[in-house]
């Protein structure tokens, strides 16, 4: 066998490396902000018993809050949410979160976080 003929076409997403391409990677790619979101809950080891996975789909469903001075997202559903960014909080911002900023690598960039 030729090794033609077991290559396979990939496609490579593009880094995100600024605030503006986050917001417009989520707004732009449907697949996006689960994808975000599943890395999210794998990172922090939710588990049932939290309720997190419970409310994933309103999560997906609810439009992002963008503070562009800050330079985060909030992925909200009820009274539950994840803040998001590619640069560390601030320590007003940390003071909110309930587990604490928490930082991990997705899609070629680092992510910060923290569940409100």
């Amino acid at each position: 066998m030729k090794l033609i003929n077991i290559l396979k076409e990939i496609t490579v997403t593009p880094g995100i490396y600024s605030f503006q391409e986050l917001v417009a990677r989520i707004n732009s790619n449907p697949t996006f902000k689960p994808q975000l979101i599943d890395a999210i809950y794998e990172d922090s080891n939710l588990t049932v018993d939290t309720g997190w996975p419970d409310i994933k789909q309103e999560i997906i469903e609810t439009p992002i809050e963008v503070d562009e001075a800050k330079e985060h997202i909030l992925l909200t559903a009820s009274d539950d949410g994840i803040l998001v960014s590619l640069k560390p909080f601030s320590p007003e911002d940390a003071e909110y979160f309930m587990t604490g900023m928490k930082s991990f690598k997705f899609q070629g960039a680092q992510f910060y976080y923290g569940l409100v």
